[in-house]
């Protein structure tokens, strides 16, 4: 069975924690955001975010589900 306690870091080719920020994923995250942070966020995954939504889903039912 999965757990969120089961979730590591990732590592890198030497073995280290990868010291990369991981963006805010979980709901209470996401409501916490500024609606600026929020449009940041969502423009940097924009173009990941279009292969696999249509652009009108990304553009306003992400951004009507957010508000």
């Amino acid at each position: 069975m999965y757990s969120v306690t089961a979730i590591i870091t990732e590592r890198d080719v030497r073995n280290r924690e990868k010291t990369d920020v991981a963006p805010p994923v979980l709901p209470l995250e996401i409501a916490g955001l500024s609606t600026i942070e929020f449009t940041e966020l969502l423009f940097e995954h924009e173009e990941r975010l279009k292969h696999f939504f249509p652009e009108t889903v990304v553009e306003e039912v992400v951004s009507n589900e957010f508000e």
